[in-house]
């Protein structure tokens, strides 16, 4: 099995019952990118092993594209437009690809 997750969400300041103060779970968006599965290729190797391959360069651009499809996905549903909120938070080893995604 091979995966990656896609998802986002809303995280907002709130009152909970413990100390008073706290963050809660605001609108949620879940999802996979299938079209981009000809991006990676599994192959078996004659060692035995699985052999992968992936496209660095179509990777990066489907990345792109969904991360910024999610995030105005998410900013639709909940109303809150994504230049009022605090910060993001992206799990993106990758530090060319937030850049290039935050000046979209």
């Amino acid at each position: 099995m091979f995966g990656d997750g896609a998802s986002a969400f809303i995280l907002q300041s709130t009152a909970n019952n413990y100390s008073g103060k706290g963050y809660g779970l605001g609108e949620f968006l879940f999802g996979c990118a299938g079209q981009y599965a000809a991006a990676i290729q599994v192959s078996d190797s004659k060692d035995g092993r699985l052999g992968v391959k992936f496209d660095g360069e179509a990777l990066s651009r489907a990345a792109i594209t969904r991360m910024e499809k999610v995030i105005t996905s998410v900013e639709l549903r909940s109303g809150i437009a994504r230049g009022s909120v605090g910060g993001f938070a992206t799990h993106q080893p990758n530090p060319r690809l937030v850049a290039l995604l935050a000046k979209q």
